[in-house]
């Protein structure tokens, strides 16, 4: 069977052929799809980003890609016992160091929600013990990255995946989305906890409950982190965003 770079060369000389593919979703600055290859390059599903640097601001574009951070940000994880996609390629195209265009190639994960599935209007919403899951499972995962150094900076639930047929109170959780999180000081992490944890409580609408046994759970996983269920909680009320 053909290696994936035979498959992704075949990808860059004909990339109007993603359009045959699944829409995921897109923003000013990434257009993601799912697509199966043909028979020839093993009928492997991958999924797409392409991100347009033209759409990044000027400081952006001299440093490193969005498709490589996220690229080198899946291994991070990976290495920290988080399950994150297969990646089969990563690439970049520069105009005078400026960069023009990236891309990332995973594996495309069948038979799965992503979390929007548990917001507001999702489908799976009025499964609680789903959803506390979700969450709890998610927060461990961040208490990893913090414990390691990294601001998730932007989480949306959609970046996760879990299987469709999930164990409702610890579903596998797949981190499929990357680009945003960065590296930081470790004397700034305390100041990053509120508001990764904020950015999980406001998209997916908890209660003020839930949000207090999420954030003592939080705290289980990272005992060292110089909070208390009452000062953590103080902090992210006065945060704009949860406002």
């Amino acid at each position: 069977m053909p290696s994936f770079a035979d498959a992704l060369e075949w990808l860059l000389i004909h990339p109007a052929m993603l359009h045959h593919g699944e829409y995921i979703s897109s923003s000013p600055d990434k257009e993601v799809w799912h697509f199966q290859m043909s028979e020839a390059f093993g009928n492997t599903q991958i999924v797409f980003k392409k991100i347009d640097g033209y759409m990044l601001p000027l400081s952006r574009r001299l440093g490193m890609s969005p498709s490589l951070r996220e690229a080198l940000n899946f291994a991070v994880f990976s290495a920290l016992g988080i399950q994150t996609p297969d990646v089969l390629a990563c690439g970049e195209s520069r105009v005078l160091g400026f960069l023009r265009s990236s891309f990332i190639v995973t594996r495309y994960i069948k038979h799965s929600y992503n979390g929007e599935a548990l917001m507001p209007v999702g489908s799976l919403r009025e499964n609680i013990k789903l959803r506390m899951g979700f969450c709890r499972n998610l927060l461990r995962y961040l208490a990893k990255f913090h414990q390691a150094g990294y601001a998730n900076n932007g989480f949306h639930p959609r970046n996760v995946l879990f299987p469709k047929q999930s164990y409702e109170k610890n579903p596998q959780l797949i981190w499929v989305g990357a680009e945003s999180s960065i590296r930081t000081a470790m004397k700034n992490i305390r100041n990053v906890i509120p508001l990764d944890l904020v950015h999980i409580f406001v998209a997916l609408r908890l209660s003020t409950e839930e949000i207090k046994e999420l954030c003592c759970f939080y705290l289980e996983c990272n005992p060292d982190c110089n909070y208390t269920v009452q000062s953590l909680w103080d902090t992210m009320r006065n945060l704009p965003i949860g406002s």
